[in-house]
Parts: structure tokens; C-alpha cells; sequence
């Protein structure tokens, strides 16, 4: 176990010469890099399981839009030849859509 303190100038120049004490320097990178080794990862959660966990209930019938293995396929191709009838004259002519 290491205490680290913030002391002055004349109790750490005491404390330089006792045995038990331990002179050293760091960084707080170093310092965090540490802490965040030691820390437990979560395991990463599947795709499921989020959509299952943050989908809200009312939405729960379109969940499988949601997951990732429908969101990596794409629509199959298809070409749409729509023609507009217009019901009466087109009289709008040219002009600036502001």
C-alpha cells in the first residue's frame, strides 16, 4: 500500500533519512494508467443484450430492427419508375423556392 501526501519542504527532508520511508517521483499518467490496469473491465455486451436493456418496452415488437445483424444488410436493390399525374394544368411555372 503507498500513502502519498503533500508535505513541506523541512518534513520531507526529514523523513528522507528514516528507513522506512520510500523517496520516489511519478506522473498522474502514471498514476492513472495504473489505477485503470487494476480496475475490472465490464465485459462488452453483446448487441442483444443492449437492445434488450435499453430498448423501451413499447418498442420491444420492432427490436429486431435495432439489432446490428439487420442494420449490416442492405435492402435489396430495386428500381422505382413512379409517374405523377397532375389533375389539372401545370401552371406553376419557374420560380425561387425562398
Amino acid at each position: 500500500m503507498v500513502d502519498i501526501a503533500v508535505i513541506s519542504a523541512i518534513v520531507f527532508y526529514f523523513n528522507i533519512y528514516r528507513r522506512d520511508n520510500k523517496v520516489f517521483i511519478t506522473s498522474l499518467y502514471k498514476i492513472n494508467r495504473i489505477i485503470n490496469e487494476r480496475e475490472e473491465k465490464p465485459a462488452k455486451e453483446t448487441n442483444k443484450e443492449l437492445v434488450k436493456r435499453l430498448l423501451p418496452t413499447i418498442y420491444v415488437g420492432y427490436k429486431n430492427v435495432f439489432l446490428k445483424v439487420a442494420l449490416d444488410e442492405l435492402l435489396p436493390y430495386q428500381t422505382y419508375n413512379y409517374k405523377i399525374k397532375l389533375e389539372a394544368d401545370n401552371s406553376l411555372g419557374y420560380r425561387p423556392l425562398y
